[in-house]
């Protein structure tokens, strides 16, 4: 779960379900990389956290479970499946390829 090549210390590819790399050449000094992200394990870990904020929500009072249950989605969103599950994985495969 820990890794020391990122900033935030997370190792990424626990969050995801699979990765798809291709790579084609598209002029004789230039190639392609196409990365497909299978993030269906972080959108599992999204569930999961949408429904312990729900069960948490309907102990508050109406506004304030309506505005936590909002605010914990969208964090779990950026957080979980946009951030861990995506846009962490790019940059790491990119810094090992330009290294």
């Amino acid at each position: 779960m820990y890794t020391d090549k990122n900033w935030v210390g997370i190792n990424p590819f626990a969050f995801i379900t699979g990765l798809e790399v291709t790579c084609e050449v598209v002029e004789a000094a230039v190639t392609r990389i196409t990365v497909r992200i299978n993030r269906r394990r972080s959108l599992l870990i999204f569930t999961f956290w949408v429904a312990c904020g729900y069960i948490a929500a309907r102990g508050m009072p109406e506004p304030a479970g309506a505005i936590f249950l909002i605010g914990l989605t969208i964090a779990a969103w950026f957080g979980v499946v946009s951030f861990l599950g995506s846009y962490l994985v790019r940059k790491e495969i990119d810094v090992e390829l330009r290294s």
